[in-house]
């Protein structure tokens, strides 16, 4: 994952993409910053989270993606234990945690893990999608969803503010998962 990281070298910031905002006109560009997203990564980062900061491509997502499903290893070299990857894709929350989840439309059907959703329930899902299935999405629109009972990722990236799982991500990822089925 040579184009992953939390800062971005000036000799990089050519090739960031712009951000979009919706308004009442249409698609605009947004300019403003938002929890420790930089939008322009102009400056240094003094806050380190993978869903507010972390800047990426869609390869390296890609390769990170495929590690996932192979159990942590990736082209013949393990990055992570299997035990590992288990844990982060099972679910864990306790009862009274997952009753607050309720709430949460586009995630019905869904639990929690590690900051992973994970499908439980796909019959109360408002997406196709099979029991085991994990992954998550950002704020500026990357998705991601590993389906390995089908030997399936889905990797949709976008520069959309509170894009997340909206309604473009479910209307693919129901085209798709039609498709396998």
């Amino acid at each position: 994952m040579i184009d992953t990281d939390f800062g971005l070298g000036a000799e990089k910031r050519e090739r960031l993409t712009k951000v979009y905002e919706t308004s009442a006109d249409g698609l605009k560009e947004y300019h403003g910053n938002h929890l420790g997203i930089c939008n322009h990564m102009d400056v240094d980062v003094r806050f380190e989270s993978g869903g507010a900061g972390l800047v990426s491509t869609i390869e390296d997502y890609r390769h990170f993606a495929q590690m996932l499903m192979n159990k942590g290893t990736y082209q013949g070299r393990t990055y992570l234990a299997p035990a590992t990857v288990e844990y982060m894709t099972g679910c864990r929350l306790y009862p009274h945690q997952q009753v607050m989840m309720l709430g949460w439309d586009n995630l019905a059907g869904f639990s929690y893990s590690n900051l992973m959703r994970v499908m439980t329930e796909p019959s109360l899902a408002v997406i196709n999608g099979s029991s085991g299935e994990y992954g998550w999405d950002g704020w500026l629109g990357p998705y991601i969803a590993n389906m390995p009972n089908d030997d399936i990722t889905f990797l949709m990236m976008l520069q959309l503010r509170d894009s997340g799982m909206f309604t473009l991500t479910r209307k693919l990822r129901n085209v798709l998962a039609a498709a396998i089925k």
